[in-house]
């Protein structure tokens, strides 16, 4: 089964006046929030999200299918497909190749070429 990893993952890189990279100063500690799992093998993969923190969903690409999966992450630890909003399918604009939600608004650009 595929599964979602709903982490973040961030790095810093400090720029030195000499024109070398310093040596980081931390260190960052990631956990598995929550996992999500399609119930389908090798056919489809969950790709780019973003997270809403407006309406608490997570939209994620999801390239296979075409669509922009919705998924309800109101309780981290146990994300699901949204009761009220279907996948978003964007078969007739091609793939997308990415999406970003910005309050209600969901944008999402595809590979064709019209």
């Amino acid at each position: 089964m595929r599964n979602l990893l709903l982490a973040g993952v961030a790095s810093i890189a400090i720029l030195a006046g000499s024109g070398t990279l310093a040596e980081p100063s931390g260190s960052i500690r990631l956990e598995v929030a929550g996992t999500y799992s399609t119930g389908v093998y090798d056919e489809g993969a969950a790709e780019i999200p973003a997270y809403s923190a407006l309406t608490k969903r997570l939209f994620v690409v999801n390239g296979a299918a075409e669509t922009i999966d919705v998924l309800d992450v109101r309780d981290p630890a146990n994300p699901k497909a949204s009761d009220d909003v279907a996948p978003i399918a964007l078969a007739a604009f091609g793939s997308p190749n990415s999406v970003a939600v910005f309050g209600r608004l969901v944008a999402a650009p595809s590979k064709r070429r019209w």
